[in-house]
C-alpha cells in the first residue's frame, strides 16, 4: 500500500516551501486571510504559466482556518508529485543519452 506524502517528506525536497507550509500550519485565521490563498497553484508547464486547481473549483475556494489542513495536504501532494515528475524526466533524458533508443 502506498502512503500519502506528508509535510515532513517535503522538507528534503524543498526546504523553503516546507517552511512556508509550516507557517500556515501555525497561523491563525486572520493571518491566513491576508494571504488570499485559494486551492490552486500556478506552475510552469512547457514554458507557460498555468493555474492548477488542487480540487474541483479550487481557484474559487479560499483557504481558511477550517480548511488549512486540507490545503496543506493537497499542496504537499502536488509538490511531491511535481518533484517526482521532474526527477523522472531528468532520469529518462540521461538514460536516453547513454543507451540508444533502438536498444530499448
Amino acid at each position: 500500500m502506498c502512503r500519502q506524502p506528508s509535510l515532513s517528506d517535503l522538507e528534503s525536497l524543498d526546504a523553503e516551501f516546507h517552511k512556508s507550509l509550516l507557517w500556515i500550519t501555525d497561523a491563525d485565521g486572520s493571518e491566513i486571510s491576508t494571504l488570499d490563498l485559494t486551492f490552486s497553484v500556478d506552475e510552469e508547464v512547457l514554458g507557460q504559466m498555468t493555474e492548477r486547481e488542487l480540487k474541483p473549483n479550487g481557484r474559487n475556494i479560499a483557504v481558511t482556518e477550517k480548511n488549512k489542513k486540507e490545503y496543506i495536504e493537497r499542496m504537499v501532494k502536488w509538490r511531491v508529485g511535481r518533484g517526482v515528475v521532474e526527477q523522472t524526466a531528468s532520469l529518462v533524458r540521461g538514460f536516453r543519452e547513454v543507451i540508444a533508443t533502438t536498444l530499448l
